[in-house]
């Protein structure tokens, strides 16, 4: 699987910092349904790193609510 949903960010955050790794993508939610990311904000904001980001994002950390726009 290229990719694993968790709740627990900061656990990604510590594995990025062990080596090379192909990117993190991260999504905040602040248990506040109006203002929380859905799943179609998360699909745009990828998007959106797709078309800032066309060399890839290896070894980079992004959080996904930044590319809400």
């Amino acid at each position: 699987m290229p990719w694993a949903p968790t709740t627990n960010a900061r656990d990604f955050v510590a594995l990025a910092g062990t080596g090379v790794h192909h990117g993190l993508l991260l999504v905040y939610r602040e248990n506040d349904p109006t203002r929380d990311m859905t799943a179609k904000d998360i699909a745009a904001a990828v998007d959106r790193v797709a078309e800032t980001y066309p060399d890839g994002i290896a070894d980079q950390v992004l959080t996904l609510n930044g590319f809400r726009w």
